[in-house]
């Protein structure tokens, strides 16, 4: 069965939207409305920096698919395609130093088995925008990856508009990542980011096709926050409102009985946690 996806008419919508919010917080001064129409085709109503930013992002975006997020070779792929021509060192690393310190990252990333999917996507976003391995571009890079690290946990955010999400609440984005690096640690940064998250399904909720949530779909949504802490049945319901008591129950019943959450405890004392 084919994963649930907007209509294609809105993920046109959703496209441009996306290319125009990570151009935007690079900073690119363009509205929306020129956006779409230099997307279209009117290429003379922009400046050329300003139709290559766009045109870049969106050959990255379209790319994006055929990339594996755990190879070096494609993140600097990547970063050439998105930087092609705007800078002189497309592609290539700023200091032999950053180039290891992105390897080791890397690997980190293909062997670890214990972080959630989710975690570890914002986890490597985090060190890419501490590390700032290119001389330009860092921003766009960051977001392209991390799109492409979240497909790889969960197939719902391909159409997610996370992007936008960050350009609407870039403040709250930039807050997150001053506090973590004053504080040196990652954990300032997740906490904020899975809400951001969050707030991204929740939009792209209304747009699968009058699609029913399915215990499934909660289940990503509630590990994306829960990560691998203990909770009980009101935290989890705390994430759906709507959703009744009993089919808190069943839900998680499901997942403990096909092994992706663990149980401790009876009745209502029961804890449960994402493995």
């Amino acid at each position: 069965m084919r994963d649930p996806a907007p209509p294609p008419r809105v993920q046109h919508t959703n496209r441009v939207a996306t290319l125009f919010a990570t151009v935007s917080l690079a900073g690119c001064s363009l509205s929306l409305e020129l956006a779409t129409e230099i997307l279209e085709g009117k290429r003379e109503l922009a400046l050329a920096h300003d139709v290559l930013q766009l045109d870049n992002a969106s050959v990255a975006y379209e790319r994006l698919a055929s990339w594996d997020p755990l190879q070096e070779k494609h993140l600097l792929e990547a970063h050439r395609v998105l930087m092609h021509v705007l800078s002189p060192d497309a592609g290539k690393y700023r200091s032999k130093r950053v180039k290891e310190e992105v390897q080791s990252r890397l690997q980190f990333l293909r062997e670890e088995r214990e972080l959630p999917p989710i975690v570890a996507a914002l986890m490597f976003h985090y060190q890419l925008a501490m590390l700032r391995p290119f001389a330009d571009g860092n921003g766009r890079i960051g977001r392209l990856w991390l799109r492409a690290l979240l497909r790889r946990a969960a197939n719902v955010f391909e159409h997610a508009p996370v992007e936008q999400v960050l350009l609407a609440h870039r403040s709250t984005y930039d807050a997150a990542l001053a506090a973590a690096a004053q504080r040196a640690t990652f954990d300032a940064f997740l906490e904020p980011m899975l809400d951001l998250l969050m707030l991204a399904l929740r939009q792209l909720e209304p747009q699968l096709r009058g699609r029913s949530e399915t215990p499934e779909d909660r289940r990503i949504l509630a590990k994306a926050q829960l990560a691998k802490r203990w909770f009980s049945r009101k935290d989890y319901l705390a994430f759906f409102p709507k959703l009744s008591t009993a089919s808190a129950s069943r839900d998680l019943a499901a997942a403990v009985t096909s092994g992706a959450i663990s149980a401790r405890g009876k009745g209502r004392s029961t804890d449960y946690r994402f493995r």
